[in-house]
């Protein structure tokens, strides 16, 4: 009976040390920054033929661009006015049933109230995710005889895609967002933060072991 005991008590303590330990990780800046900082890949900005805007998704309660989208976009389209590229090649399909539309056609949109000439908006609306993304603005990339790009994902995005897009004919200079829009926003949204921290890391094995990319 001490046996049993034991192991209910040894049971429940670990239960509460972990109800403790991950609520005080999701709130702890420190340890969230730590972690993600391996996943970032950044380089010194140079002119290029086009900035790649990678799709960051929609909003499901409003069905507008999400967060993740607008802040891409944005920075992609304040790299193009610097006159750091030329065109703009948008990326991103319906990844999800409920999209209203895909990504690629709905960054277009917001593109035309900015202003930019529609001739210097290229995109591809098939993608699904960040490899399938590299897949069709490859394709874009090649049909205009481009030789180097600015990429444009998440910071927490910003390795998987990097190497994704790597050693495929074209030099890449990986441009991540200055910051992640959900990162300085508090509790519940540091949970999505850790959620998109460990979606990352799964990411790169898997990418990985499907041969996605070469190296890690």
């Amino acid at each position: 009976m001490k046996i049993i005991a034991g192991r209910g008590f040894s049971r429940a303590a670990l239960i509460s040390l972990f109800y403790i330990i991950i609520p005080f990780l999701m709130l702890n800046e420190r340890a969230l920054d730590i972690l993600a900082r391996p996943l970032l890949a950044e380089h010194r900005l140079a002119r290029a033929d086009a900035v790649v805007v990678l799709g960051g998704g929609f909003n499901k309660r409003a069905r507008i661009l999400g967060g993740g989208s607008v802040t891409r976009l944005r920075y992609g389209a304040a790299l193009y006015k610097k006159g750091l590229a030329d065109k703009l090649i948008l990326t991103g399909g319906r990844v999800k049933k409920w999209y209203p539309s895909s990504e690629a056609a709905a960054m277009r949109k917001v593109l035309d109230l900015l202003g930019i000439p529609g001739e210097d908006i290229l995109y591809e609306n098939l993608s699904v995710n960040t490899h399938t993304g590299m897949v069709h603005a490859s394709a874009v990339i090649y049909k205009n005889g481009m030789g180097r790009v600015l990429l444009v994902p998440s910071r927490m995005n910003s390795l998987r895609a990097f190497l994704t897009f790597s050693g495929r004919g074209y030099t890449v200079i990986s441009s991540p967002t200055p910051y992640d829009w959900f990162m300085d926003r508090g509790f519940p949204l540091k949970g999505k933060a850790w959620r998109g921290l460990v979606h990352e890391y799964i990411g790169l094995v898997w990418y990985f072991l499907r041969g996605y990319i070469t190296c890690l």
